[in-house]
């Protein structure tokens, strides 16, 4: 089940980045949005998670 969504993020980017993103979504059959929002949201927990587990490996040295 999907979250409502209702919160908003406003960027600025490279023309460049923005016509990739673009190509990206078309190829992934997804809006833009829907697009920026999952792949922000990976690259989000992977960060988390590596600290996560950094932080666990400091603990046990």
């Amino acid at each position: 089940m999907n979250a409502v969504r209702k919160e908003r993020f406003e960027f600025r980017l490279p023309e460049a980045a923005k016509r990739r993103i673009e190509e990206a979504a078309v190829i992934s059959k997804v809006s833009v949005s829907q697009f920026v929002m999952e792949s922000a949201t990976f690259r989000a927990e992977t960060v988390i998670n590596e600290h996560r587990r950094l932080i666990v490996e400091e603990d046990v040295w």
